[in-house]
Protein backbone atom coordinates (compact mmCIF):
# COMPACT_ATOMS: atom_id res chain seq x y z
CA UNK A 1 0.00 0.00 0.00
CA UNK A 2 1.34 3.49 -0.50
CA UNK A 3 -0.33 6.44 -0.15
CA UNK A 4 -4.11 4.80 0.88
CA UNK A 5 -5.68 5.74 3.86
CA UNK A 6 -3.16 6.43 6.65
CA UNK A 7 -0.95 4.22 5.28
CA UNK A 8 1.50 6.12 3.56
CA UNK A 9 3.61 2.88 2.78
CA UNK A 10 3.63 -0.53 3.70
CA UNK A 11 4.97 -3.91 2.27
CA UNK A 12 3.86 -7.16 3.74
CA UNK A 13 3.99 -11.34 3.05
CA UNK A 14 0.62 -12.65 4.86
CA UNK A 15 0.54 -16.31 5.25
CA UNK A 16 -2.31 -18.27 4.30
CA UNK A 17 -3.67 -18.79 8.01
CA UNK A 18 -5.68 -17.13 10.79
CA UNK A 19 -4.39 -13.78 10.98
CA UNK A 20 -5.40 -11.32 14.09
CA UNK A 21 -4.81 -7.79 13.80
CA UNK A 22 -4.80 -5.64 17.20
CA UNK A 23 -4.46 -2.23 18.16
CA UNK A 24 -6.27 0.73 19.09
CA UNK A 25 -9.08 2.64 17.27
CA UNK A 26 -7.87 4.44 14.18
CA UNK A 27 -4.54 3.14 13.92
CA UNK A 28 -5.44 1.21 10.50
CA UNK A 29 -6.68 -1.92 10.78
CA UNK A 30 -10.18 -0.86 8.88
CA UNK A 31 -8.39 0.58 6.29
CA UNK A 32 -6.39 -2.33 5.93
CA UNK A 33 -9.06 -4.85 5.59
CA UNK A 34 -10.60 -2.32 3.19
CA UNK A 35 -7.57 -2.48 1.15
CA UNK A 36 -7.75 -6.24 0.15
CA UNK A 37 -11.47 -5.94 -0.42
CA UNK A 38 -10.66 -2.64 -3.04
CA UNK A 39 -8.46 -4.80 -4.41
CA UNK A 40 -11.22 -7.86 -5.38
CA UNK A 41 -13.88 -5.87 -6.47
CA UNK A 42 -12.12 -2.48 -7.38
CA UNK A 43 -14.87 -0.80 -4.71
CA UNK A 44 -14.69 0.35 -1.26
CA UNK A 45 -17.56 -1.12 1.42
CA UNK A 46 -17.50 2.16 3.08
CA UNK A 47 -16.32 5.32 1.25
CA UNK A 48 -18.90 6.84 -1.08
CA UNK A 49 -16.10 8.35 -3.08
CA UNK A 50 -12.79 7.36 -4.24
CA UNK A 51 -11.11 10.56 -2.87
CA UNK A 52 -11.53 9.73 0.67
CA UNK A 53 -9.17 6.91 0.11
CA UNK A 54 -6.05 8.37 -0.58
CA UNK A 55 -4.06 9.91 2.26
CA UNK A 56 -3.99 13.23 1.97
CA UNK A 57 -0.66 13.84 3.79
CA UNK A 58 1.08 17.22 3.87
CA UNK A 59 4.75 18.07 3.39
CA UNK A 60 6.98 17.81 0.62
CA UNK A 61 6.12 13.95 0.98
CA UNK A 62 2.61 14.91 -0.61
CA UNK A 63 1.73 12.28 -3.44
CA UNK A 64 -1.83 13.15 -4.97
CA UNK A 65 -3.05 9.25 -5.36
CA UNK A 66 -2.81 5.78 -3.91
CA UNK A 67 -1.43 2.53 -5.19
CA UNK A 68 -2.13 -0.89 -4.39
CA UNK A 69 -0.58 -3.66 -5.56
CA UNK A 70 -0.94 -7.35 -4.02
CA UNK A 71 0.77 -10.48 -5.13
CA UNK A 72 -1.47 -13.67 -4.90
CA UNK A 73 -1.35 -17.01 -4.58
CA UNK A 74 -4.11 -18.85 -5.84
CA UNK A 75 -4.79 -22.70 -6.12
CA UNK A 76 -3.94 -22.80 -9.38
CA UNK A 77 -1.85 -20.14 -10.34
CA UNK A 78 -0.14 -17.15 -9.31
CA UNK A 79 -1.16 -13.30 -9.74
CA UNK A 80 -0.07 -9.88 -9.37
CA UNK A 81 -2.51 -6.94 -8.97
CA UNK A 82 -2.46 -3.14 -8.84
CA UNK A 83 -4.60 -0.54 -8.65
CA UNK A 84 -3.71 2.87 -9.32
CA UNK A 85 -5.76 6.23 -7.83
CA UNK A 86 -4.75 9.20 -9.48
CA UNK A 87 -6.33 12.45 -8.29
CA UNK A 88 -6.66 15.13 -11.22
CA UNK A 89 -7.51 18.77 -10.88
CA UNK A 90 -7.71 21.94 -12.74
CA UNK A 91 -6.17 24.55 -11.86
CA UNK A 92 -7.79 28.41 -12.13
CA UNK A 93 -5.29 31.54 -11.71
CA UNK A 94 -5.87 34.91 -11.83
CA UNK A 95 -4.24 36.54 -14.02
CA UNK A 96 -0.66 37.72 -12.16
CA UNK A 97 -0.84 35.17 -10.30
CA UNK A 98 2.28 33.41 -8.45
CA UNK A 99 2.51 30.12 -9.76
CA UNK A 100 4.05 28.49 -6.69
CA UNK A 101 4.06 24.83 -6.49
CA UNK A 102 1.42 23.15 -4.46
CA UNK A 103 1.91 20.43 -2.15
CA UNK A 104 0.25 19.91 1.02
CA UNK A 105 -3.63 18.96 1.17
CA UNK A 106 -5.00 22.15 1.71
CA UNK A 107 -3.13 23.72 -1.21
CA UNK A 108 -4.32 21.27 -3.15
CA UNK A 109 -7.46 21.16 -2.59
CA UNK A 110 -7.92 24.34 -2.98
CA UNK A 111 -6.27 24.09 -6.59
CA UNK A 112 -9.72 22.33 -7.45
CA UNK A 113 -9.33 18.32 -6.93
CA UNK A 114 -12.42 17.47 -9.66
CA UNK A 115 -11.99 13.28 -10.03
CA UNK A 116 -9.61 11.02 -9.02
CA UNK A 117 -8.78 8.40 -12.34
CA UNK A 118 -8.26 4.59 -10.96
CA UNK A 119 -6.07 2.44 -13.62
CA UNK A 120 -5.56 -1.21 -12.95
CA UNK A 121 -3.27 -3.91 -14.19
CA UNK A 122 -3.15 -7.63 -14.06
CA UNK A 123 0.03 -9.47 -13.81
CA UNK A 124 1.44 -5.98 -15.26
CA UNK A 125 -1.02 -5.18 -18.18
CA UNK A 126 -3.83 -2.96 -18.11
CA UNK A 127 -7.07 -3.95 -17.80
CA UNK A 128 -10.52 -2.58 -17.25
CA UNK A 129 -11.41 -2.79 -13.89
CA UNK A 130 -14.24 -5.75 -14.56
CA UNK A 131 -11.72 -7.85 -15.98
CA UNK A 132 -10.29 -7.70 -12.09
CA UNK A 133 -13.30 -8.22 -10.10
CA UNK A 134 -14.06 -11.77 -9.00
CA UNK A 135 -9.94 -12.54 -9.55
CA UNK A 136 -9.63 -12.43 -5.64
CA UNK A 137 -12.93 -13.60 -3.97
CA UNK A 138 -13.46 -11.58 -0.46
CA UNK A 139 -16.25 -11.92 2.16
CA UNK A 140 -16.36 -9.00 4.57
CA UNK A 141 -17.86 -9.24 7.94
CA UNK A 142 -18.30 -5.90 9.76
CA UNK A 143 -20.48 -3.87 12.75
CA UNK A 144 -22.25 -1.76 10.31
CA UNK A 145 -23.30 -5.04 8.35
CA UNK A 146 -26.25 -5.16 10.77
CA UNK A 147 -27.82 -2.27 8.57
CA UNK A 148 -28.23 -5.24 6.05
CA UNK A 149 -31.43 -6.80 7.73
CA UNK A 150 -33.21 -3.26 8.85
CA UNK A 151 -31.38 -0.28 6.80
CA UNK A 152 -32.37 1.16 3.65
CA UNK A 153 -33.05 -1.41 0.59
CA UNK A 154 -29.88 -0.03 -1.54
CA UNK A 155 -27.62 -1.63 1.06
CA UNK A 156 -29.38 -4.79 0.08
CA UNK A 157 -29.29 -4.73 -3.46
CA UNK A 158 -25.44 -3.38 -3.27
CA UNK A 159 -24.93 -6.64 -1.09
CA UNK A 160 -26.45 -9.15 -3.57
CA UNK A 161 -24.76 -7.17 -6.44
CA UNK A 162 -20.96 -7.82 -4.47
CA UNK A 163 -21.93 -11.43 -3.97
CA UNK A 164 -22.84 -11.81 -8.24
CA UNK A 165 -20.26 -10.18 -9.41
CA UNK A 166 -17.75 -11.79 -7.60
CA UNK A 167 -18.93 -15.44 -9.08
CA UNK A 168 -20.48 -13.47 -12.46
CA UNK A 169 -18.48 -11.68 -14.94
CA UNK A 170 -21.85 -11.12 -17.23
CA UNK A 171 -23.78 -10.31 -14.20
CA UNK A 172 -21.17 -7.30 -13.17
CA UNK A 173 -21.30 -6.06 -17.15
CA UNK A 174 -25.24 -6.48 -17.32
CA UNK A 175 -25.20 -4.39 -14.04
CA UNK A 176 -22.91 -1.63 -15.69
CA UNK A 177 -25.07 -1.45 -18.41
CA UNK A 178 -28.18 -1.52 -17.02
CA UNK A 179 -27.41 1.40 -14.41
CA UNK A 180 -26.45 3.32 -17.44
CA UNK A 181 -29.92 2.45 -19.63
CA UNK A 182 -31.38 3.50 -15.79
CA UNK A 183 -29.78 7.13 -15.95
CA UNK A 184 -30.29 7.87 -19.93
CA UNK A 185 -34.13 6.78 -19.66
CA UNK A 186 -34.67 8.92 -16.23
CA UNK A 187 -33.54 11.86 -18.74
CA UNK A 188 -35.71 11.24 -21.10
CA UNK A 189 -37.93 10.37 -18.76
CA UNK A 190 -37.52 14.23 -17.44
CA UNK A 191 -37.47 15.90 -21.04
CA UNK A 192 -41.08 14.10 -21.50
CA UNK A 193 -42.24 15.58 -18.66
CA UNK A 194 -41.40 18.71 -19.85
CA UNK A 195 -42.74 18.61 -23.50
CA UNK A 196 -39.17 18.39 -25.18
CA UNK A 197 -39.15 14.98 -26.27
CA UNK A 198 -41.76 11.95 -28.12
CA UNK A 199 -42.99 9.15 -26.15
CA UNK A 200 -42.09 7.16 -29.38
CA UNK A 201 -38.52 7.68 -27.73
CA UNK A 202 -38.85 5.00 -25.32
CA UNK A 203 -39.21 2.15 -26.98
CA UNK A 204 -35.83 1.65 -27.38
CA UNK A 205 -34.64 2.44 -23.44
CA UNK A 206 -37.83 0.23 -22.35
CA UNK A 207 -36.24 -2.66 -24.50
CA UNK A 208 -32.96 -2.07 -23.09
CA UNK A 209 -33.92 -1.83 -19.61
CA UNK A 210 -36.21 -4.97 -20.24
CA UNK A 211 -33.15 -7.10 -21.54
CA UNK A 212 -30.76 -6.47 -18.99
CA UNK A 213 -32.64 -5.94 -16.20
CA UNK A 214 -34.24 -9.59 -17.03
CA UNK A 215 -31.07 -11.29 -16.68
CA UNK A 216 -30.32 -9.23 -13.35
CA UNK A 217 -33.72 -10.27 -11.45
CA UNK A 218 -32.92 -14.44 -12.65
CA UNK A 219 -29.85 -14.07 -11.35
CA UNK A 220 -30.89 -12.56 -7.89
CA UNK A 221 -33.48 -14.77 -7.59
CA UNK A 222 -31.10 -17.74 -8.22
CA UNK A 223 -28.84 -16.63 -5.53
CA UNK A 224 -30.95 -16.46 -3.35
CA UNK A 225 -32.42 -19.75 -4.06
CA UNK A 226 -28.47 -21.51 -3.07
CA UNK A 227 -28.27 -19.13 -0.53
CA UNK A 228 -31.46 -19.90 1.42
CA UNK A 229 -30.58 -23.38 2.33
CA UNK A 230 -27.47 -22.75 3.53
CA UNK A 231 -28.07 -19.35 5.72
CA UNK A 232 -31.14 -21.40 7.31
CA UNK A 233 -29.12 -24.88 8.03
CA UNK A 234 -25.76 -21.79 9.69
CA UNK A 235 -28.77 -19.98 11.60
CA UNK A 236 -30.45 -22.40 13.22
CA UNK A 237 -26.89 -23.96 14.57
CA UNK A 238 -25.87 -20.11 15.62
CA UNK A 239 -29.28 -20.09 17.66
CA UNK A 240 -29.25 -23.72 18.75
CA UNK A 241 -32.27 -24.61 16.82
CA UNK A 242 -34.73 -21.61 18.06
CA UNK A 243 -35.24 -19.81 14.60
CA UNK A 244 -35.95 -21.34 11.19
CA UNK A 245 -34.27 -18.39 8.72
CA UNK A 246 -36.45 -17.11 5.22
CA UNK A 247 -34.32 -14.80 3.14
CA UNK A 248 -37.15 -13.30 0.34
CA UNK A 249 -36.21 -11.78 -2.98
CA UNK A 250 -38.52 -8.80 -3.42
CA UNK A 251 -38.61 -7.71 -7.16
CA UNK A 252 -40.32 -4.87 -7.76
CA UNK A 253 -41.81 -6.49 -11.11
CA UNK A 254 -45.34 -7.73 -10.30
CA UNK A 255 -46.66 -10.66 -11.90
CA UNK A 256 -46.24 -14.82 -11.34
CA UNK A 257 -43.10 -15.71 -13.12
CA UNK A 258 -40.65 -18.12 -10.39
CA UNK A 259 -43.01 -20.81 -11.00
CA UNK A 260 -43.08 -20.73 -14.74
CA UNK A 261 -41.11 -23.12 -16.51
CA UNK A 262 -39.47 -20.21 -19.01
CA UNK A 263 -39.48 -17.62 -16.20
CA UNK A 264 -37.16 -15.30 -18.75
CA UNK A 265 -39.67 -14.96 -21.38
CA UNK A 266 -42.97 -14.67 -18.50
CA UNK A 267 -40.64 -12.33 -16.59
CA UNK A 268 -39.78 -9.82 -19.57
CA UNK A 269 -43.50 -9.91 -20.46
CA UNK A 270 -44.51 -8.51 -16.90
CA UNK A 271 -41.82 -6.30 -16.69
CA UNK A 272 -42.85 -4.36 -20.05
CA UNK A 273 -46.27 -4.44 -18.81
CA UNK A 274 -45.24 -3.05 -15.59
CA UNK A 275 -43.73 -0.38 -17.49
CA UNK A 276 -46.68 0.22 -19.95
CA UNK A 277 -49.30 0.14 -16.76
CA UNK A 278 -47.02 3.31 -15.03
CA UNK A 279 -45.65 5.25 -18.17
CA UNK A 280 -47.66 8.06 -16.90
CA UNK A 281 -46.13 7.95 -13.32
CA UNK A 282 -42.96 7.15 -14.74
CA UNK A 283 -42.91 10.40 -16.51
CA UNK A 284 -44.62 12.76 -14.08
CA UNK A 285 -42.07 11.73 -11.38
CA UNK A 286 -38.87 11.43 -14.09
CA UNK A 287 -37.50 8.42 -12.76
CA UNK A 288 -37.73 4.67 -13.72
CA UNK A 289 -40.61 2.96 -11.10
CA UNK A 290 -40.08 -0.82 -12.19
CA UNK A 291 -36.63 -2.82 -12.34
CA UNK A 292 -34.19 -4.10 -10.10
CA UNK A 293 -32.62 -1.29 -9.22
CA UNK A 294 -36.43 -0.96 -6.58
CA UNK A 295 -36.29 -4.55 -5.67
CA UNK A 296 -35.18 -5.18 -1.89
CA UNK A 297 -34.88 -8.37 0.55
CA UNK A 298 -36.83 -9.73 3.26
CA UNK A 299 -35.07 -11.37 6.59
CA UNK A 300 -37.71 -13.58 8.34
CA UNK A 301 -37.24 -15.84 11.52
CA UNK A 302 -39.79 -18.21 12.32
CA UNK A 303 -42.40 -16.04 10.97
CA UNK A 304 -41.10 -13.02 12.03
CA UNK A 305 -40.05 -10.00 9.79
CA UNK A 306 -36.10 -9.48 11.42
CA UNK A 307 -36.53 -5.94 9.88
CA UNK A 308 -39.08 -4.66 11.56
CA UNK A 309 -39.59 -6.90 15.03
CA UNK A 310 -35.68 -8.10 15.35
CA UNK A 311 -33.49 -7.53 18.52
CA UNK A 312 -30.18 -6.45 17.54
CA UNK A 313 -28.90 -9.71 18.62
CA UNK A 314 -31.50 -11.45 16.40
CA UNK A 315 -29.93 -9.45 13.21
CA UNK A 316 -26.77 -9.69 14.13
CA UNK A 317 -26.98 -13.38 14.21
CA UNK A 318 -29.10 -13.51 10.79
CA UNK A 319 -26.07 -11.34 8.87
CA UNK A 320 -23.33 -14.01 9.91
CA UNK A 321 -25.62 -16.74 8.65
CA UNK A 322 -26.45 -14.55 5.60
CA UNK A 323 -22.23 -14.39 5.52
CA UNK A 324 -21.22 -17.45 6.09
CA UNK A 325 -23.52 -19.14 3.29
CA UNK A 326 -21.87 -16.84 1.37
CA UNK A 327 -18.59 -17.74 1.79
CA UNK A 328 -19.54 -21.13 1.07
CA UNK A 329 -21.64 -20.72 -1.88
CA UNK A 330 -18.39 -18.94 -3.30
CA UNK A 331 -16.05 -21.44 -2.67
CA UNK A 332 -18.99 -24.16 -3.66
CA UNK A 333 -19.42 -22.11 -7.74
CA UNK A 334 -15.69 -21.35 -7.80
CA UNK A 335 -13.69 -24.08 -6.42
CA UNK A 336 -10.98 -22.10 -4.03
CA UNK A 337 -12.49 -20.45 -0.67
CA UNK A 338 -12.71 -16.75 -0.64
CA UNK A 339 -10.57 -14.59 1.85
CA UNK A 340 -12.81 -13.90 4.85
CA UNK A 341 -11.94 -10.73 6.84
CA UNK A 342 -14.05 -9.69 10.33
CA UNK A 343 -13.72 -6.18 11.76
CA UNK A 344 -14.20 -6.18 14.61
CA UNK A 345 -17.50 -8.51 15.12
CA UNK A 346 -16.76 -10.88 18.04
CA UNK A 347 -16.74 -8.49 20.61
CA UNK A 348 -20.20 -7.93 20.12
CA UNK A 349 -21.39 -11.75 19.79
CA UNK A 350 -22.53 -14.12 22.95
CA UNK A 351 -19.99 -16.54 23.74
CA UNK A 352 -22.22 -19.13 21.99
CA UNK A 353 -22.44 -17.48 18.47
CA UNK A 354 -18.50 -15.76 19.31
CA UNK A 355 -17.52 -20.18 19.22
CA UNK A 356 -19.78 -21.04 16.56
CA UNK A 357 -18.50 -17.73 14.28
CA UNK A 358 -15.18 -19.34 15.25
CA UNK A 359 -15.91 -23.02 14.30
CA UNK A 360 -17.42 -21.88 11.21
CA UNK A 361 -14.47 -20.07 9.64
CA UNK A 362 -12.20 -22.88 10.55
CA UNK A 363 -12.02 -24.33 7.25
CA UNK A 364 -11.09 -21.50 5.17
CA UNK A 365 -7.23 -20.84 4.54
CA UNK A 366 -7.04 -17.07 5.21
CA UNK A 367 -8.86 -15.50 7.52
CA UNK A 368 -8.21 -11.78 8.78
CA UNK A 369 -9.74 -10.96 12.34
CA UNK A 370 -9.00 -7.24 13.56
CA UNK A 371 -9.38 -6.21 17.56
CA UNK A 372 -8.88 -3.53 19.98
CA UNK A 373 -9.45 -6.28 22.69
CA UNK A 374 -7.58 -9.54 21.92
CA UNK A 375 -9.02 -10.86 25.58
CA UNK A 376 -12.31 -11.07 23.62
CA UNK A 377 -10.87 -14.00 20.94
CA UNK A 378 -10.36 -17.81 23.24
CA UNK A 379 -6.83 -18.05 23.77
CA UNK A 380 -6.90 -21.14 21.74
CA UNK A 381 -7.57 -19.50 18.83
CA UNK A 382 -5.02 -16.75 19.55
CA UNK A 383 -2.36 -19.79 19.64
CA UNK A 384 -2.87 -20.86 16.72
CA UNK A 385 -2.91 -17.76 14.77
CA UNK A 386 -0.67 -15.04 13.39
CA UNK A 387 -0.48 -11.83 15.11
CA UNK A 388 0.20 -8.54 14.48
CA UNK A 389 -0.15 -4.81 16.00
CA UNK A 390 -1.05 -2.46 13.43
CA UNK A 391 -0.25 1.41 15.18
CA UNK A 392 -0.06 4.89 13.08
CA UNK A 393 -0.51 2.78 9.66
CA UNK A 394 2.35 0.08 10.64
CA UNK A 395 1.77 -3.00 10.79
CA UNK A 396 4.60 -5.21 12.77
CA UNK A 397 4.14 -9.38 13.88
CA UNK A 398 3.79 -10.53 17.88
CA UNK A 399 5.43 -13.23 19.14
CA UNK A 400 2.78 -15.65 20.65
Amino acid sequence: LTNFRNYPHLDIDLPASKIVLEGDNAQGKTNFLEAIFFLATTRSHRASNERELVGWGGGDAFFPGAQLIARVQRADSALQMEIILSAERSITQAPGANNRVQTGLEDYLSSGVSTVKKRVRLNGLPRRAADVVGQVKVVMFSAPDIDLVAGAPSLRRRYLDITLCQIDNRYLRSLQRYQKIVLQRNHLLRRLGEGKAQIQELAFWDRELVEYGTYIILRRSELLASLNPLAREIHCNLTAGCEELEIRYLPSVEGEWLKVADQSLVLGRNFQGNLTAKQGREIAQGMSLVGPHRDDLQFIASGVDMGIFGSRGQQRAIVQSLKLAEARLIMSKVGEAPILMLDDVLSELDSHRQQQLLLSIAPYPQVFITTTAPEFIPRDFLERSVRFRVKQGAIHPLEG
